[in-house]
């Protein structure tokens, strides 16, 4: 009963299921260029000083040439009347044309050749044509190889067929070559001839007759001639396609130019025509060059989205930095700090899924007790604990090393937690949120984070000290028995790399210790490097370090630049009081203390206070961040108030970085209190 009823409800039910749409992928219509118009006479891009002006547009993927140009000219004004070519620009900085077919967004695309560059778009020079006797001939430019002839004896041949006038003579005669809109055929008999295309405004056409001809053909009646006159007449520039021959008519005839490398025609006697009006010239104008890359990101085909040449260090930094929303800050990016686990309280933060880089951070310094110590986080206790966290960053247990040349450390624990990613992720945090830069990273350290060729392994920089002085001990063996027996005792260690082997010459030796070194410095640690490459993704810093790894290479590697008192000084703005005031005097006075005793703190006569203590003092950051601080430092003073003590000590707010001077009659009570305040204050600003 059961299977009749089953096969009874089987056959009920339909074959196949309801029919559901084909999903299809969405071609995306349109391009994103960013355009940079460079400066005149541009032919190696050198620095940012060669561009003038930039601009983003968003221009239909199937757009023609002449809309394209269009788009082109009525964003910068500059390129009004003016034609151009499209260029790249390689690995050397040298401009080079592209060649295509068509200069539309859709063909620029397909053509693959711009690779990493830019698109440049390059203006080409025009000439004014050249007069002949009073009335200047017609000069008509084709796609194909350079060819309008002219002749001192004045005469066209005729013919039963059409056929091409090409010729030379010796007199040369400049070239025109220009970007323009289409321009019709120019024609003399009842034969059709093909139309000159071009990239601006249209050109009329010249004819003699109902249909334009292509060659200059036969007739009953006797042939125009071509008269010879003492003015030269200009050259007509062609590009590589077959030309039509260009023949002669009364009628005046416009000058056109097409969209190729110019050419050099020469002609001893010029004149195609003698013609009743003047020809219109192209005028000449100065070279103007525009670079736009190519934005696309909902389509298959990859393009840079900016030129590697055409962006500096801050411009970088200030792009991740609009990633990150500063107005709010969520509950999940608060961050309870207490000053005797920094690195501990970070990580809390930074495991928790909800946690937000890209959302501002609410930092609570929390003293003994637990309680708050009061200040609100507008900026100033950020600085100071991403300042403190990248302390303790440059000494946690996954790096190893010199102090300034730190290498990642072999810690299975660590990998295990996944403690390189959340290293990686609080340093991006750090650079991006807080100016603050991880500049302690090691050659070797710094190229495999950017994929680039790491340098040769040095035994030096085994950090394991017993394993290095086993490793010298080999190297340095005078014979191979020597270093055998070096190898047997090593051979714990060698066997656990995998590099234990039995060796009968010296050059095998050598061999066995530039394996061990190169295993033991980098691939053993593989994992581990991946895994902190995956935490350095955050804000998309690991990305712009692969692109632009000379520009970051400074950040992240280490170079003496000493803070300045000239750069403290000049970093801060007085609050003055009005001229002739009792308070502006004292003010005047305070200030040439303030800057004297700065010049004695950078000669060291004030150790140990040193200008990046006071600057963290102000601030909370040890350093001038590249991008500079989020408002400007203030200087203001502390003037004794009625039924008040007066106060001796300098005061800082971290948030607003304002720092207050106390009011001294004499420089060496200034000099004392300034020394003692900022020493014993137990925090940034806090005194």
């Amino acid at each position: 009963m059961f299977s009749e009823r089953f096969e009874m409800f089987r056959n009920e039910q339909p074959l196949h299921g309801p029919a559901r749409p084909r999903r299809t992928r969405r071609r995306n219509v349109t391009c994103t260029f960013k355009v940079t118009l460079l400066r005149t006479g541009i032919d190696r891009l050198s620095s940012l000083r060669d561009a003038i002006a930039s601009q983003r547009l968003v221009v239909q993927r199937e757009q023609s040439e002449t809309q394209f140009a269009e788009i082109l000219r009525s964003t910068f004004p500059q390129l009004q009347g003016r034609e151009f070519e499209l260029c790249r620009v390689d690995a050397q900085r040298q401009v080079s044309r592209l060649s295509l077919e068509s200069k539309t967004p859709a063909a620029i695309i397909a053509s693959g050749q711009l690779g990493r560059s830019a698109l440049y778009v390059q203006e080409k020079s025009t000439y004014a044509l050249a007069q002949v006797n009073s009335s200047p001939a017609p000069a008509v430019a084709s796609f194909s190889s350079p060819a309008v002839a002219s002749f001192s004896a004045p005469a066209v041949a005729s013919f039963s067929a059409p056929a091409p006038a090409v010729a030379s003579s010796p007199a040369p005669a400049p070239a025109v070559a220009s970007f323009s809109a289409p321009a019709p055929a120019v024609a003399s008999s009842p034969a059709p001839a093909p139309a000159v295309a071009s990239f601006s405004a249209p050109a009329p056409a010249v004819a003699s007759s109902p249909a334009p001809a292509p060659a200059v053909a036969s007739s009953p009646a006797p042939a125009p001639a071509v008269a010879s006159s003492p003015a030269p007449a200009p050259a007509v520039a062609s590009s590589p396609a077959p030309a039509p021959a260009v023949a002669s008519s009364p009628a005046p005839a416009p000058a056109v130019a097409s969209f190729s490398s110019p050419a050099v025609a020469s002609f001893s006697a010029p004149a195609v025509a003698s013609s009743a009006a003047p020809a219109p010239a192209v005028a000449s104008s100065p070279e103007v060059s525009v670079a736009f890359s190519l934005l696309s990101p909902d389509t298959d085909i990859y393009i840079s989205d900016e030129d590697e040449y055409d962006v500096d260090l801050k411009s970088l930094l200030n792009t991740m930095s609009n990633k990150v929303d500063f107005t709010a800050a969520p509950i999940s990016n608060q961050i309870n700090v207490t000053r005797c686990n920094i690195l501990d309280s970070g990580i809390r933060a930074f495991r928790r899924q909800r946690f937000n880089p890209e959302a501002k951070l609410d930092v609570v310094f929390r003293d003994a007790d637990g309680i708050g110590e009061g200040a609100a986080d507008e900026g100033g206790p950020t600085r100071e604990f991403l300042t403190l966290l990248m302390r303790e960053i440059h000494s946690c247990e996954i790096f190893d090393g010199e102090d300034w040349k730190k290498t990642l450390a072999c810690n299975s624990k660590a990998l295990y937690n996944g403690m390189y990613k959340i290293v990686g992720r609080m340093i991006a945090v750090c650079l991006i949120h807080g100016g603050v830069e991880p500049n302690f990273f090691s050659e070797r350290l710094f190229c495999q984070v950017c994929n680039l060729q790491p340098p040769v392994p040095d035994l030096q920089e085994i950090a394991d000290y017993d394993f290095r002085a086993k490793m010298t001990k080999i190297q340095l063996a005078q014979n191979v028995n020597e270093a055998q027996c070096a190898i047997m005792e090593a051979s714990d260690q060698l066997s656990m790399l995998g590099s234990l082997w039995h060796i009968q010459t010296l050059e095998d030796r050598d061999n066995l210790v530039e394996s061990a070194t190169k295993f033991f410095i980098e691939n053993r640690l593989r994992d581990s490097l991946e895994q902190f490459k995956e935490g350095l993704e955050c804000l998309g810093l690991l990305h712009l370090m692969q692109k632009h790894p000379q520009l970051f290479k400074e950040v992240f590697m280490y170079e003496e630049k000493p803070l300045l008192a000239e750069d403290i000084s000049a970093l801060f703005k007085a609050e003055l009081s009005p001229v002739g005031s009792n308070r502006r005097v004292v003010e005047s006075r305070t200030i040439c203390f303030w800057r004297d005793w700065l010049i004695e703190v950078e000669e060291g006569t004030a150790y140990p206070l040193t200008l990046d203590k006071i600057l963290g003092f102000v601030s909370g950051s040890t350093a001038i961040p590249r991008l500079g601080f989020p408002v400007e430092p203030k200087l203001e003073f502390l003037h004794p108030q009625e039924n008040e003590a007066p106060k001796i000590f300098p005061e800082a707010n971290t948030c607003s970085i304002v720092l207050r001077l106390p009011i001294h009659p004499s420089y060496e009570l200034f000099r004392e209190n300034m020394e003692s305040g900022i020493l014993q204050s137990p925090t940034f600003g806090v005194m």
